[in-house]
Formats: C-alpha cells, sequence, structure tokens
C-alpha cells in the first residue's frame, strides 16, 4: 500500500484499475467454478438415476415375469413330446328324447310280441310276430306244400314219440272266427306220418284234424268269447315208427 502510495497519481489509478479487474476477474472464476461444479454435479446425479432406473425392471414386470418364465419351464408346456390322456366322464351318457328303445327279444328270439291281436288285424293273414311269445323252434319263410309252391307259412320240426309244438293267439274276445291252412313241407324227412292238428279254445277242444303228406287241409273254427286260442301240432307214429321228422306248415292264418 505504501509503495502504491508513492507512486505517481496516472500510475496509482493504473493500478488500482489493475487491482479492481483482477478482483472481479478472480470473483467471475469462482462464480464460473461455482457453476461448473453445480453443472457437473446436476449431470452425474441425472447419469446415476438414469442408470438406475434403466437397470431396475418395472414395476410390473415381477409378475409377468416369473409367469412366463414358469410356464416356459414347466414340464406340462404344450411342447411336450407326451400325448395328453382324455379321462373318461364318470357321469352316465345321456341319449337323445327322440330316440327310441329296441325292445329285447324273448325266448323265440323276436322281439316282445303284443299281448292280443288288435281288431285292426281282422281279415289280414297274421304273421307269426302276431302270436303270443312263439317258441324259437318256429320259423317263417316260404315252403313247397303238395302242389302249392313258395307259400308263405309258419313252420316247426315234428317228430315221434309224442313231441308237441303249439302256436297260441291271444284273441281278447273280439273275434267270431279262424281260418288256415295245414300240411307237411315237400322237404319233411318223413312222408309216412300222419300230422295231427288239434285246436283249443280257452282249454276246450274246438277241433282236430288228421292230414297225411302231400295234402293242403284247410280248417275253420269258431272263437266266439275265446281269448286263449291254441294250435297243437303232433305227429301220428308211422306203422314202422321211424325217428323221421316232419315239416308241419301253418299258411294264411286268419281271424274275422
Amino acid at each position: 500500500m505504501a509503495l502504491v502510495q508513492g507512486l505517481p497519481q496516472i500510475g496509482r489509478k493504473h493500478i488500482r484499475r489493475k487491482a479492481k479487474f483482477l478482483l472481479h476477474a478472480r470473483r467471475i472464476g469462482d462464480l464460473l467454478k461455482q457453476r461448473n461444479l453445480g453443472l457437473k454435479a446436476t449431470l452425474l446425479l441425472a447419469t446415476a438415476v438414469a442408470t438406475s432406473s434403466c437397470s431396475a425392471p418395472p414395476a410390473s414386470a415381477p409378475t409377468g415375469t416369473s409367469q412366463s418364465n414358469s410356464s416356459a419351464s414347466s414340464p406340462s408346456a404344450t411342447n411336450s413330446s407326451e400325448p395328453a390322456t382324455i379321462s373318461p366322464d364318470p357321469r352316465p351318457s345321456q341319449t337323445s328324447s327322440s330316440s327310441r328303445s329296441i325292445p329285447e327279444s324273448g325266448p323265440s328270439g323276436y322281439a316282445d310280441t303284443p299281448s292280443s291281436v288288435t281288431t285292426e288285424k281282422a281279415g289280414k293273414i297274421l304273421s307269426l310276430a302276431d302270436f303270443f311269445e312263439p317258441d324259437s323252434s318256429w320259423t317263417e319263410n316260404r315252403f313247397d306244400v303238395a302242389d302249392k309252391s313258395e307259400v308263405s307259412g309258419i313252420a316247426a320240426q315234428v317228430g315221434s314219440y309224442g313231441q308237441q309244438q303249439t302256436l297260441e293267439l291271444r284273441l281278447a274276445n273280439n273275434f267270431n272266427t279262424l281260418t288256415m291252412k295245414i300240411g307237411q313241407a315237400n322237404d319233411s324227412k318223413s312222408s309216412d306220418k300222419m300230422l295231427v292238428i288239434r285246436v283249443l279254445g280257452n282249454g276246450k277242444q274246438l277241433d282236430v284234424q288228421k292230414i297225411p303228406f302231400n295234402t293242403v287241409q284247410e280248417i275253420s273254427v269258431s272263437t266266439k268269447m275265446v281269448n286263449a286260442l291254441k294250435i297243437e301240432v303232433t305227429a301220428e307214429d308211422a306203422e314202422n315208427r321211424d325217428s323221421k321228422s316232419v315239416l308241419a306248415v301253418i299258411s294264411n292264418v286268419t281271424v274275422r
């Protein structure tokens, strides 16, 4: 300071100006340093925040990621080579209400026959299905009988020694007469036996006929107030008493 006071007036002004300039320059430098440090700190802080935010998973990611990873590593994934097994449904299957149940076959191998002949059958030729629970020995087909070929009828084998075949109709007291034709088929094992036909109504004999080979016999009986009508067929032994059978054929059975 003493040195400055000893200088000329012009020199002192110059030194003071220079000192002020240096002081202002120092202050500016300090401010720039402070600002520079602040900027660097701000940049460092922003970089740290950005880095941490990029490295951290999003809030909803853990659940979805864990689920996808678990599904990918699960042994039951769709890429498994093992075929899927289908367990049967324990519940009973249900059929359509529109479907009909098939009736069980009776002892004769036919579906259950009606309990009685309906009045709509009056005047029509009856079939084996119209008889009440026919035995399985009776069959329905076409046969040659005497001079008649391809006769549509109901037949059964009848042997010797009292063998008997029976057919039954349930008429429900609705008809007055029954007619039918009976003969021995041309391919019967025996041609020497007499065919015996016995017709019963409610347990009472209505008619009995003996029919030889090569003959077609027509039978007509009254069925008024008859419910159970039975046709019993046997073969009368021949003189030689052979064991050969006769094929009895009943055709054109009608009720009126």
